[in-house]
């Protein structure tokens, strides 16, 4: 059995027991499309990262221009100090975001996991139950 203690109540032959628990394992993979000695793999890639504008470089270049003009009284240098700040905390924000689509996409997935092993671990209890083992 799968991480399952499996009882013979009604005092089946160690012989039986193979036959009922092959069976069962069978019909419990058939049941839930999972087998847990040889698991299908589940797919854990986070969906592709919005790549288009996100305002970072404008709002740079806008902090910028308005931080040049009262620095310096030019706002054409402090708007491109500032674009070039926005852009790489553009990209700074996101690859963070990439990171962490994977990380809930690979989350997902074990939970997915997990799920999947608990219905066949049912099913696979329920039709051992019917044929007169106690499984815990």
């Amino acid at each position: 059995s799968v991480g399952l203690y499996v009882y013979p109540a009604n005092s089946q032959s160690p012989e039986q027991q193979s036959r009922d628990d092959y069976e069962c394992y069978n019909w419990a993979q058939g049941q839930t499309g999972h087998n847990p000695v040889n698991p299908e793999p589940i797919n854990a890639q986070a969906a592709p990262a919005n790549t288009g504008p996100d305002g970072s470089i404008l709002k740079g270049a806008a902090a910028g221009a308005i931080v040049g003009e009262i620095v310096d009284d030019d706002a054409g240098k402090g708007a491109a100090y500032g674009a070039a700040a926005g852009l790489i905390r553009g990209r700074r924000n996101k690859r963070a975001q990439a990171k962490q689509a994977q990380a809930n996409a690979e989350a997902q997935a074990a939970q997915m996991e997990t799920q999947r092993a608990a219905e066949f671990n049912n099913a696979f209890s329920a039709c051992l139950s019917a044929r007169g083992y106690s499984v815990k």
